[in-house]
């Protein structure tokens, strides 16, 4: 079961909870992680690195999205601090 949220916007974009789809990413990386590649030929398992290496890839660009948000987040609190003094 996904543990994220998808919602379609009236304008057609789809907006995603970004949070629950990271544990569903690190679940599934972490299964991934855990394929025996013993028995699989040389392009399986060429496969099944590629998967683990793309299902990293989008793990840390989800990261990289909730560290953008809080860095603004801060620099907004740090903006209306300057304001008041």
């Amino acid at each position: 079961m996904n543990r994220y949220v998808l919602h379609k916007a009236e304008d057609g974009i789809v907006w995603v909870s970004i949070q629950p789809l990271m544990q569903d990413v690190l679940e599934a990386l972490d299964k991934a992680k855990n394929i025996k590649t013993d028995g699989l030929d040389d392009d399986d398992k060429k496969g099944v690195d590629f998967t683990v290496l793309t299902m990293e890839g989008v793990y840390q660009f989800l990261g990289s999205l909730l560290t953008e948000a809080n860095l603004k987040e801060l620099v907004e609190k740090e903006d209306k601090k300057k304001e008041l003094h």
